[in-house]
């Protein structure tokens, strides 16, 4: 009879060791795909600096991909109509200072 106990308490043994090693890999997984959100996350944000920086000297050329359907890409969006409006705006000030200053 005790050979049975230890031979069931082995198998559960194993049994729970085995899960414990598939949780410890899932969180691994978990782990290594959160990094790698924060690296997209990164990337985003870098581009948004980047296309600020630009924007900020003068160079409205400059335009934001726009990768996933997340807040990223609707920052992406966003900046590139307001880019695409203040060139409007700046040409249109160039226009009628043209204009003001030939009549």
């Amino acid at each position: 009879m005790a050979e049975v106990e230890k031979k069931e308490a082995k198998s559960i043994s194993s049994e729970g060791e085995a899960a414990t090693k598939k949780t410890i890999k899932k969180r691994i997984n978990r782990i290594r795909s959160k990094q790698g959100n924060s690296g997209y996350a990164k990337r985003q944000l870098r581009a948004l600096l980047d296309g600020l920086e630009a924007a900020r000297k003068g160079n409205l050329t400059v335009r934001l991909k726009k990768e996933r359907d997340d807040i990223f890409g609707e920052l992406a969006d966003s900046y590139n109509q307001m880019i695409e409006m203040i060139g409007c705006l700046a040409n249109e000030v160039s226009r009628v200072a043209i204009e003001v200053g030939t009549d």
